[in-house]
């Protein structure tokens, strides 16, 4: 029966999927203030059809992107959330699981307060300033359980670094294709040339290997061992260049004893309107895990 729903599932989806795709972009971009970056970012915010009639409160999921050559402009930003359907996937989504979806646009800065510039602030920013700004302007749920937080590649690490670090804020992190060990990537990538972003804040590998040890999700999860109210997500590609890295993380959390998910898909790394689907749909699941969870 699970299996027969899950599929129904995905049918329904990929058909409003491909009924959704010539329609309109549906996104609102906002720039939201941040007094911790001394600037403002991008944010496209997604809200369910009939939000301005309705009256009730909502959850809200913060997506994360992977690296980037798009400019921080309206019109750079329109064009990476729109590539791979993914405006239409959001759209869906915002409506079929009645959540308001937050995508802000933060640079290639993987989502860290950075040890190296005191200037680029951008958990913070996430954490508290933009969360704020969302309870501040749009009817939500102004509770933990009720936001949640999803990522592919950077944006994957992005999400379980946030949950380890204000698990106060967020209950629920789902990344695709995450970079889920920051030193592993190093070893075994050259990850030195690959991502330079990462070095920019955390210096050269091999003249600081215990900054990438520490930041490294494997490291971070251990703050949350043994934690019943908040739930893991780990979803890659057989093909992607960082599978063994997220099986690495699915042993991880069996080891800490963390409420998670794992799944894995045929293909790369590859980011598109039906890994969307996929990390809401897992969402819904690991809300209902940790419920459970809590009743034992």
């Amino acid at each position: 029966m699970k299996n027969l729903t899950t599929i129904s599932l995905l049918i329904f989806l990929s058909f409003a999927f491909g009924q959704a795709q010539s329609t309109k972009f549906k996104g609102v971009y906002y720039e939201v203030g941040s007094k911790a970056n001394n600037k403002s970012f991008p944010v496209i915010i997604y809200l369910p059809d009939g939000y301005e009639k309705s009256k009730i409160n909502y959850s809200v999921t913060f997506h994360l992107h992977g690296t980037n050559d798009n400019p921080i402009t309206e019109k750079g930003v329109r064009n990476l959330v729109g590539s791979g359907q993914a405006d239409s996937a959001f759209r869906i989504c915002s409506n079929f699981y009645n959540t308001i979806i937050v995508v802000p646009l933060v640079g290639n800065h993987y989502y860290l307060d950075s040890p190296a510039d005191s200037s680029i602030r951008i958990a913070t920013f996430i954490s508290k300033e933009l969360v704020n700004y969302v309870e501040s302007n749009f009817r939500t749920i102004k509770s933990r359980d009720a936001r949640f937080l999803a990522g592919f590649s950077m944006g994957g690490y992005g999400v379980v670094s946030l949950l380890t670090k204000y698990p106060d804020v967020f209950s629920i992190a789902v990344s695709r294709g995450g970079v889920m060990d920051l030193a592993a990537g190093i070893n075994d990538l050259d990850w030195d040339n690959v991502s330079p972003n990462i070095v920019q804040h955390l210096g050269p590998y091999w003249q600081n290997p215990q900054k990438y040890h520490l930041n490294g999700c494997y490291n971070l999860i251990n703050k949350l061992a043994n934690r019943k109210d908040v739930a893991i997500g780990i979803e890659t590609g057989r093909e992607d260049f960082l599978y063994k890295n997220n099986l690495k993380m699915r042993d991880r959390l069996k080891d800490k004893n963390i409420p998670h998910l794992y799944a894995e898909y045929p293909g790369g790394h590859v980011f598109n309107g039906n890994v969307i689907f996929s990390q809401f749909q897992h969402i819904q699941y690991l809300r209902n895990l940790i419920f459970y969870e809590g009743r034992r």
